[in-house]
């Protein structure tokens, strides 16, 4: 463990507690009861805390291979695809909280494509 990594935990602490939160404000707002401007608010909350969950995620990551915290056995291909992978698909959740202000109805949708995002990165990732 370094200082560093310690650091990066509050805000993984912090958006994992806030997490149940904004899921709720989530479902409340596609279940009718918000305006639109109010279901655009909720869905880019939810989609920016996830965005900085998997951001986090991919930071300590890299800090696991910059610092070289890892165990001499780790297979190190398979650390920088997860960090990677995880920086990826924290920037493409980032980019549909800031789209939720302009086509909400959409957002959930690009969702899905979060598994697409994963498989181009690893293979972009593999040809290096």
């Amino acid at each position: 463990m370094s200082q560093s990594m310690l650091l990066l935990h509050i805000p993984l602490l912090f958006f994992v507690a806030f997490l149940p939160y904004t899921t709720s404000l989530f479902g409340e707002a596609n279940a009718g009861h918000f305006p639109e401007d109010g279901r655009a608010l909720a869905t880019g909350l939810f989609a920016g805390s996830e965005a900085v969950l998997l951001l986090v995620q991919g930071a300590l990551f890299t800090l696991v291979l910059t610092q070289r915290l890892h165990r001499p056995e780790a297979d190190l291909p398979r650390l920088r695809a997860n960090a990677g992978v995880y920086w990826a698909i924290g920037i493409y959740w980032l980019l549909t909280a800031v789209a939720s202000a302009w086509v909400v109805n959409a957002v959930p949708f690009l969702w899905l494509g979060t598994s697409l995002v994963a498989y181009g990165t690893v293979r972009v990732l593999r040809r290096r």
